[in-house]
């Protein structure tokens, strides 16, 4: 990948795989659609094979004019035990190639992280608390997508122009060119397809179990209804929410907030778990496997904690 200067408009976006790879992967996909995958890159996705990892991150990052780091809650944890344990920490590479070069920087918070992930930074990242931080949340998050970009003045990528005068003679020559190019290749693409999709879930799937094991049943939840937007009929992803959901709902608890009252809380948080839940039981049903539902009997009101 050569070297050059930023290309105006471009988005870097950071961010670690243990923390916010679901968050990451959905901000990346709703760019990508609203400006084009070429002013766009994540690694796991635009990072060749046999490409020398560093120096490829500090190749993009010269060539992009905005810098979006993603920040869930273990991101600032993690910083501290790969210090600790001396381990080479690619992240914290990115953040000060980032601010070496001057780029506009924006902290995103995903997945309930608060700015308190930003506090204690190492010195050399410190002035990274100053920077206005942009939230991200599951039930807004193209709503809040749309207002980061906006603040950031990005302009949706132009459609393509068709050439003018062009003879019709060259346009069946094209088209044919593209017929005997697809056939040829439609394996392979299908391959790479498939390879892609495989490197951009494994992270996903890793941050849903690990949560799910720490008894984070929401968090995992969510994680993998970003997962089925990537992939939308992964039926091992769709069988895991329903463990997240059913660990979610024998845990269940709400509390009033802001005026709210616990048992409206309550409704809202189980509208989002019931259809999962139904699905579920949809799909278990032709196998005869009767679903139950921890804490069914109490689903009509809530337990204050």
């Amino acid at each position: 990948m050569p070297t050059q200067g930023p290309i105006a408009g471009s988005i870097f976006i950071s961010y670690r795989r243990d923390d916010a790879a679901a968050d990451a992967g959905r901000l990346c996909d709703y760019l990508n659609r609203l400006l084009g995958p070429e002013r766009v890159f994540l690694d796991i996705e635009d990072i060749a094979p046999g490409q020398l990892f560093a120096k490829a991150i500090d190749d993009t990052i010269a060539r992009c004019s905005i810098a979006l780091i993603v920040i869930g809650p273990r991101w600032a944890d993690l910083l501290r035990q790969r210090a600790q344990a001396g381990q080479i920490d690619y992240v914290c590479h990115e953040i000060e190639s980032m601010l070496a070069r001057q780029m506009t920087i924006v902290p995103v918070l995903v997945g309930g992280a608060t700015i308190g992930e930003l506090a204690g930074l190492p010195a050399k990242l410190a002035i990274l608390s100053q920077y206005e931080v942009a939230e991200l949340h599951h039930r807004t998050f193209n709503d809040d997508c749309r207002r980061l970009t906006e603040s950031l003045s990005l302009q949706p990528a132009a459609p393509p122009q068709p050439g003018k005068n062009r003879k019709p003679w060259l346009w069946a020559a094209a088209l044919i060119g593209l017929v005997l190019a697809a056939s040829a290749a439609i394996g392979i693409a299908r391959w790479n397809e498939s390879r892609a999709l495989k490197a951009t879930i494994e992270p996903i799937f890793a941050t849903a179990k690990l949560q799910a094991e720490r008894g984070e049943y929401e968090s995992a939840f969510w994680t993998y209804q970003g997962l089925l937007k990537t992939d939308s009929a992964n039926r091992q992803a769709m069988d895991l929410q329903v463990d997240s959901a059913m660990g979610w709902l024998e845990n269940f608890h709400a509390v009033d907030a802001g005026g709210i009252k616990a048992a409206d809380v309550a409704a809202t948080k189980l509208t989002e778990i019931m259809p999962v839940l139904d699905a579920g039981l949809a799909r278990a049903k032709p196998q005869g496997i009767a679903l139950t539902c921890p804490g069914t009997r109490t689903i009509g009101s809530a337990r204050a904690a």
